[in-house]
């Protein structure tokens, strides 16, 4: 049987259109120094981390110096792999500096390619790449521009009472 159409200009009707949708996906990871990493639902901030004010769970883990393997390492290689469609690969040097220049402009390189599509008027296939750059570009003097002729979308909920600087409008 077939199912309905949804009302058109809806949300559920742009997704399944466009067959895309923005996610919030509340969990975090922050690797430091391929030595030690925080996975949780937490946020990096006193409120989430000081354990009095928001339900959140976390854990961290480290590696010491004398630890043979890297399995932090590995896991943050895993995870680029994953999030690029396998475009970044062990055997790079650059990736496995992320710390480099080299490696931060790879990364920035594919963000704004998978920009481009993700933005576009077309439906492209993403082909399984995860890591899209928010659309906005900060000088060097600090100011804040988009990046496309696109519509720029942050809810306008998310702004309110904040400072107009964390509330961008183009």
């Amino acid at each position: 049987m077939k199912q309905p159409s949804p009302h058109p200009k809806t949300q559920y009707w742009n997704a399944q259109r466009n067959r895309r949708f923005m996610v919030y996906v509340h969990s975090k990871i922050m690797i430091v120094d391929d030595a030690y990493v925080l996975i949780g639902s937490a946020n990096i901030n006193q409120r989430s981390m000081d354990g009095c004010r928001d339900t959140e769970i976390a854990i961290g883990c480290y590696q010491t110096d004398t630890t043979k393997t890297n399995e932090i390492r590995a896991y943050r290689l895993s995870l680029w792999y994953e999030h690029t469609g396998g475009k970044i690969t062990v055997d790079e040097l650059s990736f496995s500096e992320p710390e480099s220049l080299e490696c931060v402009r790879g990364l920035l390189t594919i963000g704004e390619q998978m920009w481009d599509i993700y933005s576009g008027e077309k439906v492209v296939d993403m082909n399984g790449v995860h890591l899209v750059v928010y659309p906005i570009s900060v000088t060097t003097d600090g100011a804040v521009e988009k990046i496309g002729d696109g519509v720029f979308l942050i809810p306008r909920r998310w702004c309110e009472g904040k400072d107009p600087r964390c509330c961008l409008r183009f």
